[in-house]
Parts: C-alpha cells; sequence; structure tokens
C-alpha cells in the first residue's frame, strides 16, 4: 500500500503544478478584467459630463431661441422650454408651455392643432438657429395650419 502512495506523489505534484498554473492564470485574466472595467466606468464618466454639458449648453440656446421665434411667428405672446428633471440632464424630459397672444399659458396639448404646429414649426426653427444644417427638408410643414396660421408662418 506505501508503494502505491509513493507512487502517486509526482502525479499529483504534477497535477498541483498544473492547476496551480491554471489559477495563476486566471488571477491574472481577473485583474485585467477588473482594470477593464475600471477603465470604461472611467470613459463612461467622461462621456456622461461631456453630454450633460453639451445638452445643457445646447439646451438654454435653443430655449431663448424658441422664445424669439415664437414670438416672431405669432406676433406676440410668450413660449417657453422647461425640463422636468432639472437635476437629471440625461434622464430629463422637456415640457413645452406656450402662450399665444390674448390666451392664458398652456401645456402644448391644450393648444389648438393649429396652435400647436405653429408652435412645433418655432421649436424647429429654433433648433435651425442653433444648430444650422446647410440642408432642410420640410414638407407639408403648412398642413396643419388654418389660413391665419399660414399668413403668421408665411411672414
Amino acid at each position: 500500500m506505501i508503494m502505491n502512495v509513493v507512487g502517486l506523489i509526482p502525479a499529483a505534484r504534477g497535477k498541483f503544478a498544473e492547476l496551480k498554473d491554471r489559477l495563476d492564470y486566471l488571477h491574472e485574466q481577473q485583474a485585467d478584467l477588473k482594470h477593464a472595467r475600471n477603465s470604461i466606468e472611467l470613459v463612461i464618466s467622461d462621456i456622461e459630463e461631456s453630454m450633460e454639458k453639451m445638452f445643457s449648453e445646447t439646451f438654454y440656446q435653443v430655449k431663448e431661441e424658441f422664445s424669439k421665434v415664437f414670438k416672431a411667428l405669432f406676433q406676440g405672446g410668450k413660449a417657453e422650454l422647461e425640463l422636468t428633471n432639472p437635476d437629471e440632464l440625461l434622464t430629463t424630459g422637456v415640457e413645452i408651455h406656450a402662450q399665444p397672444p390674448g390666451k392664458s399659458l398652456k401645456s402644448l396639448s391644450l393648444l389648438s392643432g393649429g396652435e400647436r404646429a405653429l408652435t412645433a414649426i418655432a421649436l424647429i426653427f429654433a433648433f435651425i438657429q442653433v444648430k444650422p444644417s446647410p440642408f432642410y427638408v420640410l414638407d407639408e410643414i403648412d398642413a396643419p395650419l388654418d389660413d391665419v396660421n399660414i399668413v403668421r408662418f408665411a411672414n
């Protein structure tokens, strides 16, 4: 019986060395993965920070232009864009409030179809003012407008 055990010792040493090498390799891989994860989290954090900054800057520029364009299209009144959750810029929504001349301030859903369309056009034009593009297609943009709003849009 001692002979059998003594014969197994070199095989066990070999198996142990093989398993130790495998364990060392896996620890190395785990360390690499942890390092890669940390690097990716850093990149994501940098990207999110840049996105928040760019969104904030663009939002406030569009907000200002939207107010100007709305007043021009409606020949008065006021409109504003509002963030639903200003503390979380990457997940916030944007609400549109519009007050055509002679009416009370309302959310976009409470305006007439023509007023909603003209307000949406004002928003599109505000985007164009902030981030111009060399090419625009505004097909059927005047379709939902009534006669009064078509004259406003044309002017």
